[in-house]
């Protein structure tokens, strides 16, 4: 991580310590096919341990951190990609066949900087590399139009893909929403939650309808019990991540996992030991 394009004091410079000294970790949460509950791809978590040797400008979350100017989401999305890309190079070719799609987030910031797709490119024919998706939350805004859909448009070239994260929450009613090349919508948490409602069912109904005019993929985030898998999948989502699928797996996990043979019902799995360990205390 010391190629970091920026180069600006009190940015990477800053976060060094905290990276260096293992306060920054990185999991992996398995996605599935509702269809058949079968594992299709795995989004890559980011996640910070408080500590005082932290930089002041990183502000933990609930253990998520985020930070607070665009040179710190550059800094912060350098770090992410880089630990992500470092870690998926490690796998074997038969380990990377299997992953299918590795997803990750990035900010607005970074969406829009000239960094990016040289960095991505750079990674990508130099190492083998499961297929990326890259993940735009809704809430980070894009600060260069011009410059973020050029280097979408670049690194589509490069069979990157693009999911937008927390769909309904943000950009989605800015007219650049329109020219994204995204493949993939994601419904947050809450409102997955909120599908046995009327106004819950309703809006994520929007969603499939949005992804369908788009030939997108419809993802279901924070799937909890089986009532909310079985919601999801009637709603029209195809694909769903969260604790009943599979909690968050330090990389070590993830691969053990993913090297068993044949295909994995995770969402039963996980869902079933959870259940036999909720037993157990009560």
């Amino acid at each position: 991580m010391t190629d970091y394009p920026m180069g600006k004091a009190g940015t990477y410079d800053d976060l060094g310590p905290a990276a260096r000294s293992a306060l920054h970790s990185i999991l992996f949460q398995p996605k599935v096919d509702l269809s058949t509950k079968r594992y299709c791809g795995v989004e890559a978590l980011s996640r910070w341990q408080p500590d005082q040797t932290q930089p002041p400008w990183l502000q933990t979350r609930g253990g998520v951190s985020v930070p607070d100017t665009d040179e710190h989401c550059q800094a912060y999305d350098y770090v992410v990609l880089s630990s992500v890309l470092n870690l998926c190079g490690r796998w074997s070719p038969a380990l990377r066949s299997k992953a299918g799609t590795v997803s990750v987030n990035i900010t607005g910031p970074t969406l829009s900087s000239a960094w990016l797709a040289p960095f991505i490119k750079r990674c990508l024919s130099t190492r083998g590399l499961p297929r990326l998706t890259i993940e735009l939350t809704e809430t980070f805004a894009i600060t260069n139009e011009t410059s973020a859909l050029k280097t979408m448009q670049t690194l589509s070239r490069y069979g990157v893909a693009f999911s937008i994260d927390d769909f309904l929450t943000g950009f989605n009613q800015q007219p650049i929403f329109a020219r994204l090349p995204f493949e993939e919508l994601k419904v947050d948490r809450q409102d997955v939650q909120n599908l046995s409602t009327k106004r819950g069912s309703a809006l994520v109904a929007q969603i499939v309808s949005s992804a369908k005019a788009r030939g997108a993929t419809v993802v279901a985030e924070g799937i909890e019990n089986p009532a909310q898998l079985e919601l999801a999948k009637a709603s029209g989502c195809a694909q769903g991540q969260g604790f009943c699928i599979s909690q968050p797996l330090t990389e070590s996990d993830f691969v053990n996992r993913l090297a068993q043979p044949g295909d994995h019902p995770w969402a039963a799995t996980e869902f079933e030991h959870a259940q036999k360990e909720k037993t157990q205390q009560l």
